[in-house]
């Protein structure tokens, strides 16, 4: 039955003029939108400034945000540390790519929009949800729902290295960002509501040019205006053509077999190869800072440039698993570490996944680094791991290494064993 006026398939009764559609239209356009999570039919906007976090203005002052390093927790327990920026101007909680993928985040379909300065957009395809904890209060730790950014979820910040001076109203306090003065990326944007969470009474107002200490449950966090005393760089454009030198230019190509954990052969110990890493980053450090390269070394710096050396060993060994990973992908079927369940932790670096997860262990020893058996640093491994023991036999020496070691296949390959023991690198 169609509609006489209209001649649709509809009752008479039913057609409406388009006077009354006109009204009821209004009517509806009054009445605010609820916001609904996970809802295709209707799409979500999250109001927030996060396109405001930079500055272009050219002084001897800048804007210090408020930062906090905190340990995210996923539902398997898996935990990173993740820099996060507290925006009490957003009425959402945002977290990039990567740190979805470090903490391996289960992800639910959340159709919605991002509103920023000038009416800008930004759409947003998935929410997760995840827990994050205090570095200075173990007991303290909340839920928090995220959005996830494919684009970059800021500038660096502070967008300049800030100046450290000695402000005696910040003497004493534990702070949530140590590295507050440094410029590095943001993981996590903590909205207004996990602000509410976090915050408590305490405020420390210091002179006029100095940052402000907010006490909260992460940690004193710093922000406000701060005097640099020197100016900022200055762009100028110039529309003369540049006049340069004449020059000789000779380019020389050099194709080489050998990766640079081929070196690894020419150290004698594992003691050696880490020292003279460690005064080579040191050495490089040097160039940007005034610090001493003639002092002792310390244990962080010894430690980070053994993990330097394993991450080269990974990226030759198991390139394609760690592509996978990065890329939250399944390992392929031959691959030889997939019964190992592997991650990557928060430096980068792959660890058996899985393996005694629950027990009351240090994290090394849940979670050891994978190696290869075929490198020159598992030989210089295990050559200290058989000194170490005092020489005490195989099954002892194998026992050392796995307390923060899973070498792949180690124990199918007895003339390695003997190799390492033998301290003859090929």
């Amino acid at each position: 039955m169609n509609c006489r006026i209209c001649s649709r398939r509809h009752h008479t009764l039913l057609h409406r003029s388009k006077d009354s559609a006109s009204s009821v239209q209004s009517e509806d356009s009054k009445q605010p939108k609820a916001i609904q999570h996970g809802v295709e039919e209707k799409e979500e906007i999250v109001n927030t400034t996060i396109a405001s976090h930079h500055s272009a203005k050219q002084s001897t002052s800048l804007a210090l945000l408020a930062t906090a390093t905190v340990s995210a927790r996923n539902e398997h327990n898996h935990t990173v540390v993740l820099r996060a920026l507290i925006d009490q101007g957003s009425q959402a909680s945002f977290i990039s790519e990567k740190a979805t993928q470090l903490l391996k985040l289960s992800r639910h379909t959340a159709r919605g929009s991002i509103i920023g300065v000038g009416s800008t957009r930004t759409n947003v395809d998935h929410v997760v949800q995840l827990r994050i904890g205090s570095r200075w209060n173990p007991s303290f730790e909340i839920n928090i729902q995220a959005y996830v950014m494919s684009k970059q979820l800021t500038t660096k910040i502070p967008s300049t290295a800030v100046p450290v001076t000695h402000w005696p109203h910040l003497e004493g306090l534990n702070l949530a960002d140590p590295d507050y003065h440094k410029p590095g990326p943001i993981d996590l944007l903590l909205g207004v509501k996990e602000y509410a969470q976090l915050v408590q009474q305490q405020l420390i107002k210091g002179p006029p040019g100095s940052p402000c200490a907010q006490k909260t449950n992460l940690g004193w966090i710093l922000f406000g205006e701060i005097n640099t005393k020197i100016r900022l760089k200055q762009e100028y454009a110039s529309t003369d053509l540049e006049s340069k030198k004449d020059k000789i230019q000779a380019n020389l190509k050099m194709d080489l077999e050998e990766g640079l954990t081929s070196q690894f052969k020419e150290f004698a110990n594992l003691r050696e190869l880490i020292q003279v890493i460690t005064y080579c980053r040191r050495f490089l450090n040097f160039k940007r800072s005034l610090e001493n390269t003639d002092k002792d070394f310390t244990t962080k710096e010894l430690e980070k440039s053994l993990m330097k050396c394993i991450e080269l060993v990974q990226q030759e060994e198991f390139k394609e698993d760690i592509e996978r990973l990065k890329s939250n992908k399944d390992l392929k079927g031959e691959s030889k570490i997939k019964t190992l369940n592997p991650y990557l932790d928060g430096d980068g670096i792959l660890r058996v996944g899985g393996r005694l997860r629950n027990a009351n262990l240090e994290e090394q020893v849940k979670h050891p680094i994978i190696l290869g058996n075929k490198n020159n640093l598992v030989l210089l491994i295990i050559a200290d791991a058989h000194a170490r023991t005092l020489h005490g036999g195989v099954q002892l020496m194998l026992n050392y290494i796995r307390s923060k070691y899973w070498v792949v296949r180690v124990t199918s390959d007895p003339p390695l064993i003997s190799l390492a023991n033998n301290k003859r690198v090929p």
